[in-house]
This record gives C-alpha cells, structure tokens and sequence, in this order.
C-alpha cells in the first residue's frame, strides 16, 4: 500500500471513530438524583477513579455548603448515602467533576466484591469479617422484615457503642471494628448493618445527617449516622446505634418514616435520592411484638394499658401521632398506666414514641367496669381463699362509687361476701382498690321485709352466733328498723351486742348470752326446760315465748305457765316477766 493510500485509510479510520466518540459521549448530568445514581453505580464497581459530567449549574449546586454540617459540602453528603467514607481528591471542572483515590467503608467494599466474587482480594482483616457476618446471616431467614429484625438484634447483642473517631479512619467507623471488636460508632454499627443486610438480600443503605438529642458519650458532635432499609417496597430509617441500650434492646428507632422522625434527625433532604417513606406502616414494617400501639386521648392510654397486661405483655410502645401526651400531661398519663394494672415499668419516649419496658403487674388483680363487676370478683377470691388483692375500677365509674365519703362502694361491697372488719385503700392516681388480709362470709342471706329480718334473726339465734349479718333490700332503712331488730335479739337470750351498717348490710355483734335461758314455741318446750334447769340447780331460769305461747301462759295471772312450774318441780320460787320481750324469769 502507498504511502498516501495509507495516510487516507488512516485519517477516514480516524473520522469514523471521531464521528463515534462524539456520538457515545456522555451527557452531562443535571440534577442531583441523577448524579447520584450514576455515583452509585461507581460505587458497586468500587472505582477509585472516575469522572462525571455535569451542567454547570450541577457544579454550582455539588459544592454548596451542607446546611446542617458547615465542614460537608452536598457532594460529601451524597458519596456517603452510597458507601463512599468521602475522603477521596476532588477535581472541579466547569464541565465536570473528577474523583480520585476515593475509599469506601469497609462493609461496602466487602460486600461489592463478596457480589463480585472477588473475595481473594480481601484483606485477612476483611475476609474476617466477611466471616462474621455471614455467620449471623446464615440464622436470619423469613422475610426481609424477620432478616432484618434478626440482624438489628445480633448487631445490637454483639456491639458496644465507643466514641466516634474523628479522623473517621479507625476501625470504631466500620463493619471490621464493629464485628471483629464488637466495638463501633455510629458509623460502624451501620456498615455492619449495610454488610449484614446486603449479605441477606436485604436493600439497605446508608444515612448521614445530624442527631437532635445528645450523643452516647455526652459530647456535642451531633454528626450522625443510621441506615434506610427497603421493607415490602417501602424505604425506611432504622437506627442500629440507638436500639443498642444499656437496658437493653428497644424498637423506637426500628423501620421509621420521615414524619415519625421529625424529633430525632436532621438531613440535607433535597439530596437524599431515595424515597423515604413519610410514615411506617407498622403493620407490615414490624414485627408484631414490636407494632407500637397508635393512642390519641388519654383514654387510649387506659384501654393499651389494660390490654397489655391481660395478654402478659412486659414490653409496650406507644404511638401518638399528634400531641404528645406523655409529655403534655405526664401525671394523668401516668395515672391511666396504673389504672390499667400497671404498677411499675422502666420508661423512654422518643418523638412520637414511647416505650415501657420491664412491666409489672401485682399479683392478683381483676379489671371491673360495673357494680356487678366488683362483687363478682370479691366472689372469685373467695372462692380460691386469697386474701390480699387488687380491684382496678374503670375511670368512668370510680367517680360516682367514691362520692359522699364512698357511699355507693360502701353499699356495692356490703353485698360482697367480704368478711365484716375488711379494710380498703383506694390510691387516686393508680385507680387501685386494694384489699389485704381479708376474710370471706357465707353468702348472706336476703331480707325484703322487717318480717323476713326478724324470722331470719330467730332462727339464727338458736346456735349462739357470735355475729349475724344480713342484706338488705333497699326499700328497708337499717336505721329504721334497728329498734325492733334489738328488741328481737334482746329477746332471744342476749346479754350484751352491738351493731354496724355498712351500705345493705346489717352486722350484729353478739357479746354475751345468759347463761341459762330458752326460746320456746310450745308449753312442751318450756317444760323440758324448766326440769333440766331446777335438775342443774339454775337460781335464774329465763324462758323466751313467741307472742302467742305468752300470751297463753301469763293470762288469768299466769296461770299457764305456773301450773307448768308445778309439773316441773318448782315449790319455793317467784317469777318477774317482761312483755316487751315475751321474757318469764323463774328465780329460786
């Protein structure tokens, strides 16, 4: 070929692959999420070196000031949404911006060639830590939501929490300190996470901004970094560093929106180029032991409380989407936990969060909503003989009951089998009615009529009781009737007694008795009484008749009754009688 044919093919070679390298020239990107995304894709090959072309307006917009952090500029912000640590040179261009000698977190880097199958080029340290992870991973198995519950409680069981690493260089700031120390910042807790989820199949990334409440350590660096994790389609914010409590593990930093998290994070949002769920879904984002509970009112709060306990929950969080309640009304909330038979738990809130942990219930307890609740209860008790016990009374009824110096309970509890002599507490704040060292009656008997009371006190009688207790319908007036209560039970034999009124119960309390007496209904019984007496040698002998036997025996001057003394025996005697109470005493 000659010289000239030769230079003509060149320079027509030469024109093609021109007229190609302009045809396959990059455009130059013009928005944030598309930067981003082509970064990302750097970032999986994990290049050291390359160059992006951007409009210069891109430019202009890559070198602002981070809003939140004055040391980051926005291209620092978003290196480190897609595992880039941001220590790398930068090289700006009008056109273009070029990267070189860029690093990346550990767990990224292990990770993209574990993918890559390049592991042999992992260092020892690396290839150790590889190991690690895939041990944890290989227990995670379900779901995406139950790989990541496993892996969030594993890292949380495995690490201790250091102070941050300034020169963000150190092992504390990635997967090798966080799983081969079990030491780590927040950086390393959130590498490991990246490490461990992306080994799981799990999407996770990472998410840099600034903390709103105070560091682990104390110090004021409010730098901070958590994760996002994709949970059935859904982005969300998840905080391994802040679940890792010295009390031990909490979910009110687990699977979180954007809204939930207004009180806890700040971050350069506009650049963030993943789509943050505004609010979780707690259904389908949580494990059902973690679900918060969503309560508006303070009655909420009651219903939650009370519900936990009767399932024998130890752990409770609770959502409150609009005012904090815990925070507005502490005391009333407090109150609500008790009445809910609550009686001590370990307590934290967080923004729109708050979680009770280690719960504690007494012992024996029952939730009453009604009158017929309470006696119920007591009834239960007695049945199973426990003695000490608490009654939690719905806040809607306890008013009314506690009025008028506890008229109305006073008058629910005389129906109970409880005991006469039973004490009570009643703690306003914890809504508590408790009971302790209680005794339990037979069940009392029922009484509509001033007839029916003193048939039942007769009859009772014969047994010398020490006391008598009785309920009352409510048309009869203990206090009405207690005349004509005292003269029967003063006609039967009692020496010395006393009574109370509790509500519908009426309690006689027997002091004494005679020491020789009967309660006769034919003259037959005051005959056979009148022998075993002068047979006992008894100087005082007192014989009680219904109001027909005495009628018969003490008229044309007691004729009746002294021809019976005559067949009893009785020669040298005298008798006094008392018509109030049907009473004869025959003296010697």
């Amino acid at each position: 070929m000659s010289m000239r044919r030769y230079r003509c093919v060149m320079l027509t070679i030469g024109l093609l692959l021109f007229g190609w390298g302009a045809k396959v020239k990059a455009s130059p990107v013009d928005s944030l999420r598309s930067f981003a995304e082509v970064l990302e894709k750097h970032a999986a090959a994990l290049d050291e070196q390359f160059t992006i072309p951007c409009t210069p307006a891109l430019i202009k917009e890559l070198k602002k000031t981070s809003q939140y952090d004055k040391d980051s500029i926005i291209l620092s912000e978003l290196q480190s949404q897609v595992g880039m640590t941001g220590f790398c040179k930068i090289t700006w261009y009008d056109d273009k911006v070029e990267i070189k000698e860029n690093a990346y977190y550990a767990g990224w880097r292990i990770l993209c060639m574990y993918k890559n199958k390049q592991t042999s080029q992992l260092s020892s340290r690396e290839q150790q830590t590889l190991k690690s992870a895939l041990e944890i991973v290989a227990k995670a198995s379900g779901s995406d939501l139950e790989k990541e519950r496993y892996i969030y409680d594993a890292l949380c069981q495995r690490i201790t929490y250091v102070t941050d690493d300034k020169t963000g260089r150190g092992d504390k700031d990635c997967a090798i300190g966080a799983l081969l120390n079990s030491k780590a910042d927040c950086d390393g807790y959130a590498d490991a996470m990246v490490l461990c989820c992306g080994l799981a199949g799990v999407q996770c990334r990472y998410m840099q901004g600034e903390s709103l409440k105070p560091s682990a350590d104390g110090s004021k660096d409010s730098s901070h970094m958590w994760n996002l994790v994709n949970i059935n389609g859904r982005w969300l914010m998840t905080d391994v560093t802040w679940g890792d409590q010295k009390s031990g593990i909490t979910y009110l930093y687990f699977n979180l929106g954007k809204n939930d998290t207004k009180n806890l994070y700040i971050w350069e949002s506009f650049c963030v180029f993943t789509n943050i769920a505004d609010e979780a879904d707690f259904s389908r984002s949580r494990m059902p032991d973690q679900r918060p509970v969503t309560i508006r009112n303070m009655g909420d709060v009651y219903k939650t409380a009370r519900e936990a306990v009767g399932s024998g929950k130890k752990r409770l969080i609770l959502y409150c989407p609009d005012k904090l309640l815990w925070e507005h009304n502490h005391d009333t909330f407090a109150s609500m936990l008790h009445s809910g038979a609550i009686t001590s738990y370990t307590y934290s809130n967080e923004g729109r969060f708050c979680e009770l942990t280690n719960i504690v219930t007494p012992q024996y307890y029952s939730f009453c909503d009604t009158e017929k609740d309470i006696i119920s209860a007591i009834q239960k008790y007695a049945e199973n003989k426990i003695s000490s016990f608490s009654l939690y009374l719905n806040p809607s009824i306890a008013p009314e009951l506690f009025a008028n110096q506890h008229a109305k309970l006073q008058k629910v509890l005389s129906q109970s089998c409880l005991q006469d002599g039973y004490q009570y507490s009643y703690g306003e704040n914890t809504g508590a009615l408790d009971f302790s060292n209680v005794s339990f009656a037979d069940q009392l008997p029922y009484c509509s009529s001033e007839k029916e009371v003193i048939s039942m006190i007769r009859k009772s009688i014969v047994n010398q009781p020490s006391k008598i207790s009785m309920l009352l319908d409510d048309k009869l007036s203990a206090e009405k009737i207690i005349d004509k209560v005292a003269d029967t039970i003063y006609a039967c034999g009692v020496q010395s007694m006393s009574y109370s009124i509790s509500g519908n119960r009426l309690s006689l309390t027997i002091k004494s008795y005679y020491d020789s007496y009967c309660l006769a209904e034919t003259e037959a019984d005051v005959l056979s009484y009148l022998r075993t007496a002068k047979g006992q040698g008894t100087t005082e002998a007192r014989v009680y008749c219904t109001k027909a036997l005495y009628t018969s025996l003490m008229k044309n001057n007691a004729e009746g009754f002294f021809a019976l003394l005559k067949q009893a025996g009785y020669t040298d005697n005298s008798i006094s009688y008392n018509d109030s109470y049907g009473l004869i005493i025959v003296k010697r």
